[in-house]
């Protein structure tokens, strides 16, 4: 008679301060036990100055409340593995958590305090996972980032993630970089709460700083986002000065942005490369002098926002070196009185500007310069403190202007 056999393949693992020698190397490596293939790890109560390597597949979370003092988790070629709910407070140099070289780890309810990149995802694959419903600080002396992502592929998901970056020169809570397959990379930044600041010794700072991302589409929407900075700030910054890639496309939709600092202030930078479609956003910048949405070298629609300002010399929308693009059904009201123009183009041709509502304590509405030409500017309701509809635009070139009211 043959008797049963079972391997067992499933176990908890309660994990502390004390036993962590007993499950991590002298390289704090996690060793899984043998036959041991569905792994829940459970931390218990506070670890110090401990580091957690994984290089495969387990979930990760609390037995009780778990709190990692000045340590560091790695998922390095980890599959489908899950972190997620414990404390992490970093008062050294040390990152929170990095994901290098893996694919599809989810990181969520997480609360992470730091002085340096809080996460960093680099040369991993997600596929509609990520981060999500976590609390990240990042508070340093210097330039820092909350979140870096770099050769990131697949879907990756930044979901409803309470996000607050303090730092100086150059600092952004989200820095987005080097994907390099445009076809194989598909963001989705959605319904976070992102606050930066400058720290008092700070020239720039922004909260979403985009460089040179190749990316068949990246979307930015339904966030809320504060810029606060020292001297000038920018809420959202795309760059991408590569050629041949004219598949890059951004959406910036439905977030509610504002950008306050003593100098200057731009809630939505597209430079370069890369086609936009900017829709249904509350804007709002309050500083000495700003540009709302400031748009060069690229073609965007920009659709159904709100645009507001407190700022003294002001442009609600900027687009220069443009052609065939949108302007439609947009709101842009500048309450007080100010120097400068809603609407300002320079060098752009063939684009049409049809079914805004401007409201303007400014001379004009609109300045075209005599660079730009064969643009449509129709059907708009145009007020300023002075004049109303056609009068209230001043065009240097030949574009096509009728029926404004």
């Amino acid at each position: 008679m043959l008797e049963a056999t079972t391997s067992i393949t499933y176990k908890n693992i309660i994990l502390t301060d004390d036993n962590y020698k007993q499950y991590f190397n002298e390289n704090s490596t996690f060793v899984a036990p043998e036959n041991m293939t569905d792994i829940h790890l459970l931390l218990k109560g506070n670890f110090y100055n401990k580091d957690f390597i994984f290089n495969t597949t387990l979930i990760i979370g609390n037995y009780t409340t778990a709190t990692v003092y000045n340590g560091t988790f790695i998922l390095q070629q980890s599959k489908k593995s899950t972190l997620q709910n414990i404390t992490i407070i970093n008062t050294d140099n040390k990152n929170a958590i990095i994901l290098n070289n893996s694919r599809d780890n989810s990181i969520s309810y997480m609360n992470i305090t730091t002085k340096t990149p809080s996460i960093i995802i680099n040369s991993t694959y997600l596929w509609s996972t990520g981060l999500l419903y976590n609390n990240i600080t990042t508070i340093s002396p210097n330039k820092t980032y909350s979140i870096v992502l770099s050769n990131v592929t697949g879907a990756p998901t930044i979901q409803n993630n309470n996000i607050t970056t303090i730092g100086s020169t150059n600092t952004s809570s989200l820095y987005i970089s080097k994907n390099i397959n445009y076809n194989q990379i598909q963001l989705q930044l959605y319904g976070n709460n992102i606050i930066t600041k400058g720290n008092g010794n700070d020239t720039i700072i922004y909260s979403i700083y985009d460089k040179n991302t190749v990316a068949n589409t990246l979307r930015y929407s339904s966030n809320i986002i504060n810029t606060i900075g020292t001297q000038n700030a920018i809420s959202i910054y795309m760059i991408n000065n590569m050629i041949n890639t004219s598949r890059v496309y951004r959406s910036v939709s439905s977030n509610t942005i504002k950008t306050i600092a003593s100098n200057y202030t731009s809630n939505i930078v597209v430079k370069g490369n890369i086609s936009v479609g900017i829709d249904s956003n509350k804007l709002n910048t309050n500083s000495t002098s700003s540009i709302n949405i400031d748009i060069e070298n690229t073609n965007p629609t920009i659709n159904k926002n709100i645009l507001t300002t407190d700022t003294e010399n002001v442009i609600l929308i900027k687009i220069q070196n443009m052609n065939n693009s949108n302007i439609e059904n947009n709101t842009l009201t500048i309450t007080n009185k100010a120097n400068g123009t809603p609407i300002v183009i320079h060098n752009s041709t063939y684009n049409l500007i049809k079914n805004n509502t401007i409201f303007s304590k400014t001379i004009y509405t609109m300045f075209i310069d005599k660079t730009s030409e064969n643009n449509t500017i129709v059907y708009n309701t145009l007020v300023t403190s002075e004049t109303y509809g056609d009068k209230s635009i001043l065009t240097e070139g030949k574009n096509r202007v009728r029926d404004n009211n």
